[in-house]
């Protein structure tokens, strides 16, 4: 059974603002998809997304390492 996270988008090409996806992570609690590592890393610059709640037994990760490729 995989984690998710719920990301409550502010600006991202394809999504409504305040739309809340939910999006599937690894245990360390790095988004699998691609594209939302991307979001995640560019919204410290610009803000576009949030996570907001977290589910399961994901913990937010320290370093926020949202670009990191997950281990095959």
């Amino acid at each position: 059974m995989s984690d998710t996270i719920t990301i409550k988008v502010h600006r991202v090409s394809g999504f409504a603002p305040g739309e809340e996806v939910p999006v599937t992570v690894d245990p360390e609690g790095i988004p699998l998809d691609r594209f939302w590592r991307r979001r995640l890393r560019d919204s410290k610059r610009d803000k576009c997304c949030e996570v907001v709640v977290y589910h399961g037994q994901v913990q937010k990760p320290q370093d926020e390492s949202w670009d990191e490729e997950p281990e095959s």
